[in-house]
């Protein structure tokens, strides 16, 4: 029926559409649970697919992939190992981002929001990444605090893109 193909061609045009949208997200953390509870917040929000997200454990994975891909946004664990069979460093994700912008041998992300669970690190990561304009989440397992941060940063980010690709 030519009607079905039509319908069925509609729905993937607009799949298509909103894979292009959809903001290109990598998270880098070390903790498996941590990484999960961030994607299960992400896939909720307007404007992010799981097709475009892209996790790693370490800063070296980190580098390696966004040398391939400029994403949208960048969200990375403030304790953090520099290679997957290293030790978490306190200052590992802040020294990841300093990199990142200091060397400029990456493609740089659109936005960087750090996220820590650890209260030793986290005044030390929100001056450092404030001095840049930049957010640093508290990150809290049970919390809800993060989630709203983190969904009000994700939903203006995709507003800008939308409204980025329909000035275009």
């Amino acid at each position: 029926d030519g009607r079905l193909e039509e319908r069925l061609a509609q729905q993937d045009q607009q799949k298509e559409m909103n894979q292009k949208m959809s903001l290109s997200i990598i998270i880098i953390d070390d903790d498996t649970t941590k990484v999960r509870k961030v994607v299960e917040v992400l896939t909720a929000l307007d404007g992010v697919s799981l097709d475009n997200i892209r996790e790693c454990r370490d800063s070296l994975s980190a580098k390696q992939l966004m040398a391939e891909t400029a994403y949208d946004l960048l969200i990375v664990d403030i304790v953090l190992p520099e290679r997957i069979d290293a030790e978490p460093s306190a200052d590992g994700g802040m020294t990841l981002v300093r990199e990142i912008m200091e060397q400029r041998r990456v493609l740089p992300p659109g936005y960087i929001v750090g996220l820590t669970a650890h209260d030793d690190v986290f005044a030390r990561a929100r001056e450092m990444f404030g001095e840049r304009g930049w957010a640093v989440l508290d990150y809290d397992a049970g919390g809800s605090k993060w989630i709203e941060g983190l969904g009000r940063i994700v939903d203006h980010l995709f507003w800008a893109k939308q409204a980025s690709e329909l000035s275009d």
